[in-house]
């Protein structure tokens, strides 16, 4: 790797995302420096925060609505079976990842995301290397470091979610003229390193923080870091599922052998963020109405489920970018990149992903009950009756009541096709949408573009309904089918979904370890949908093929006469074609890499 591919200079280090508090001022405020310099920046305490500051802008990166930033950015939804990418120009690159096209754009994208963490973990090094014989306290050198080796690891466990092993730079920062020769270190040695890193500065964290400081780094977020990249060290793919004919691929993209003990591990973790002193996360919970709590909690800049989160100025972004055309909304959020580049408002537009017929039907009926299973009260001639509220919270179907941005008020959403169509209406060209459905997960119902303030909504990256659906998970792993029951009953208590006579919440009686395995995953489909969770689980879970391959399917609505409320649905195929072999797994490493060092190993299939 030549180190002018991860190359960061400080007159670009500046802070490009405006991270609030709860007084519209935040820790991560937008300030800009032309003449930095290491000299400059760490005899300064002001421009020291800064730059340490500018470091988390990375977790942009990965956040909603953008998930991956790069190349325009574009939501990862559409790279999994959640949805589909609602027009042609921004489903380009959507579509180049999907049927294994190794174009321009998806070298682009795998580029990118390659050299922009590079580009924040070496930002961290050259962090730890100068803050010492600064003028910040022993007390707060002691804790931006924690926090810095946090986002670092953070950064790396994104790489290797792309990309498998990947070269560990260490605190190492070389110069830039010198040869750079590290190569890929194998999986395990990367997960080593990270739990190391993860449990050792942990203990230095604080558990919360308030005010201006609202949003850094936490002990919590470090602990549930190391968790999570536990629970994927030991998920079927990386524990030895990720098979390959070339021997020097074995151990560098997941590890040669299984070991089911990786599961105790994950486990354990877990088990230290639900145990923390003072418990400071939990599900937000609202009575007003079934399923308040969920909706509300994205609406809050403070709130008592965000683990780690991309901290947002008030803003408009998922309204823009999930709601139909009668809403307002465009797929171009506002216009510029939140995370890196500063490309012109076109280069942004229409990035919106519409909901695919697979996440609706994963949405159970209001008593928990899959929609399929016999005696559900599922009706196909009125399919949208009685579900998981949830569901209202995420997907905006035919007829649903939505804030207008014309009239001002509440008003359907008409998405039937035919005889007094509307401009929200299906369509296989997708100029409104590709699926019959439209996105509204984190948007505040009161609000369209041009009405209402600005939200508070923040994105998440870890919240505690996610640590304790991964807890599960490893629970389940190791024997405790019991305590994994808990946490689904848990969820779905705080969703509104009704109990039930027996308290199972729909849930089956007494499962096998795999129905308990089946409901995790269904259970995460839902509850984390839009949260750039669903494509990284199917591919750790090695169910790529099966769910990835061929088309997802849409809902063609048609109105029955020319006026009424009633209406035929007709489940159909979307028109792109998905091809997913085992190479899709990972991502390509770049051709840079490769080239300027053969000893690069590459990723199976590339």
């Amino acid at each position: 790797m030549k180190l002018n591919y991860i190359k960061i200079t400080f007159a670009t280090m500046v802070v490009a995302v405006a991270i609030s508090s709860c007084k519209k001022q935040g820790f991560l405020d937008p300030v800009i420096s032309n003449d930095l310099n290491e000299t400059v920046t760490f005899s300064d305490s002001t421009r020291t925060l800064q730059f340490l500051n500018s470091i988390y802008d990375g977790l942009g990166i990965e956040a909603p609505p953008k998930n991956i930033d790069f190349a325009g950015g574009f939501p990862t939804a559409s790279l999994s079976d959640e949805a589909e990418g609602r027009f042609a120009p921004a489903g380009a690159t959507q579509n180049a990842i999907n049927t294994e096209n190794l174009s321009g754009r998806f070298t682009n994208v795998a580029d990118g995301v390659w050299t922009k963490y590079f580009q924040k973990i070496r930002a961290v090094n050259i962090y730890l290397k100068n803050v010492d014989a600064g003028p910040l306290s022993t007390a707060k050198k002691q804790r931006t470091k924690a926090e810095a080796r946090v986002l670092r690891a953070y950064y790396y466990f994104i790489l290797m979610k792309y990309f498998g092993g990947v070269p560990l730079l260490g605190d190492d920062v070389k110069d830039e003229s010198a040869p750079f020769d590290i190569l890929r270190s194998p999986y395990g040695d990367c997960v080593d390193y990270l739990s190391k890193e993860l449990t050792e500065v942990a203990p230095l964290l604080p558990v919360t923080y308030n005010g201006i400081d609202y949003g850094r780094v936490t002990r919590g977020a470090a602990l549930s870091l190391k968790g999570e990249i536990l629970l994927y060290a030991a998920s079927p793919f990386f524990n030895g599922g990720g098979t390959t004919d070339d021997d020097r691929q074995i151990g560098i993209i997941g590890y040669p052998t299984a070991d089911a003990s990786r599961w105790q591990k994950a486990y354990n973790a877990f088990t230290d963020v639900i145990n923390m002193p003072g418990n400071p996360y939990s599900l937000e919970q609202y009575t007003t109405k079934p399923g308040d709590g969920f909706y509300n909690l994205f609406l809050k800049r403070s709130n008592t489920e965000y683990v780690l989160a991309n901290m947002q100025p008030a803003n408009k972004n998922m309204e823009r970018y999930l709601l139909p055309p009668s809403c307002g909304g465009t797929g171009s959020g506002q216009g510029t990149s939140t995370g890196f580049g500063t490309a012109a408002v076109s280069t942004f537009e229409r990035f919106l992903d519409v909901p695919s017929q697979e996440l609706v039907d994963a949405f159970s009926m209001k008593d928990g009950k899959n929609i399929f299973a016999a005696g559900s009260g599922y009706n196909p001639n009125n399919p949208y009756v009685n579900r998981d509220p949830r569901f209202y919270y995420t997907v905006i179907y035919n007829g649903a009541n939505y804030m207008n941005n014309t009239t001002r008020a509440q008003a359907p959403i008409y998405t039937f096709l035919g005889t007094g169509q509307t401009a929200d209406a299906f369509n296989t060209t997708g100029t409104a949408t590709k699926t019959g459905y439209f996105g509204r997960k984190m948007c505040d119902s009161t609000v369209t573009i041009t009405l209402g303030a600005n939200t508070n909504t923040c994105y998440p990256l870890i919240r505690y309904a996610d640590v304790l659906l991964m807890y599960a998970e490893a629970a389940n792993e190791v024997g405790q089918t019991g305590i994994a029951m808990t946490q689904l009953k848990t969820i779905r208590n705080r969703a509104g979904i009704l109990p039930g006579t027996d308290g199972n919440y729909g849930l089956m009686v007494n499962p096998s370890q795999d129905q308990m395995r089946k409901m995790i995953m269904d259970e995460r489909f839902v509850e984390l949908a839009f949260e750039n969770k669903r494509s990284f689980d199917l591919k750790r879970w090695k169910l790529g093929e099966a769910k990835l391959n061929g088309p997802l399917t849409g809902m063609k609505i048609q109105r029955i006469g020319n006026t009424g409320s009633n209406y035929t649905f007709t489940r159909v195929p979307l028109t792109q074609t998905r091809i997913f072999t085992f190479k899709s797994y990972l991502w390509p490493i770049p051709v840079k890499e490769l080239g300027n060092n053969l000893d690069f190993v590459k990723n199976p299939g590339w």
